[in-house]
């Protein structure tokens, strides 16, 4: 487990120190591309496993359930962090552009800081 908390934190350490050489734009095809390619080899042992096979119908709705829990309580949350977090009432046109221009709208009259 270090080993992979080392890895990760060595990527991240290599990152910075290289996040303005040009050749990083195209990093994202190689990793959705060994994304897939592990997904392919994980599919290729789960095929060979006779047990996982013969419960596939079990753990497939056991996996379904799981996931449907995860992607409702995803979406409780953020709701409750955007009503939390997020203004209520909506900017109207003027402060939006006052905002995008950098002017700090504090008290909707466009008074600076």
């Amino acid at each position: 487990m270090i080993c992979l908390i080392l890895t990760m934190a060595g990527g991240l350490c290599a990152g910075y120190i290289l996040r303005k050489c040009k050749w990083l734009v195209h990093i994202g095809k190689a990793i959705s591309v060994t994304i897939c390619l592990m997904l392919f080899i994980m599919g290729i042992k789960i095929g060979e496993n006779d047990s996982i096979l013969m419960n596939f119908t079990t753990l497939g709705w056991q996996a379904f359930v799981l996931a449907m829990a995860s992607l409702a309580g995803s979406v409780v949350f953020s709701a409750i962090l955007y009503r939390l977090i997020v203004r209520k009432k909506p900017f109207t046109g003027d402060e939006a552009d006052r905002c995008a221009s950098g002017i700090h709208v504090e008290n909707g009259n466009g008074a600076g800081r």
